[in-house]
């Protein structure tokens, strides 16, 4: 997902996640989102966003069950 970015004066690092990446774990670990409910996941993961840790799996599938979570 990191990709090296040459901007206008530095070279960057980017790590970039969508929907697409949080709909494909959904099918993975069995569950299905709404796009509501997806784009709810994308925002706990930016509000819970820890740099030492970074955006990984573990962190999109907390975010996946809180929102199915509050479901009930």
């Amino acid at each position: 997902m990191a990709r090296l970015i040459k901007t206008e004066n530095q070279w960057v690092i980017r790590d970039e996640w969508c929907e697409d990446d949080i709909t494909d774990q959904c099918e993975q670990i069995g569950e299905e989102l709404t796009l509501e409910e997806t784009r709810k996941v994308l925002e706990i993961i930016v509000k819970s966003h820890d740099a030492e840790i970074g955006i990984n799996w573990n962190s999109i599938n907390s975010a996946i069950d809180d929102v199915v979570g509050a479901r009930k």
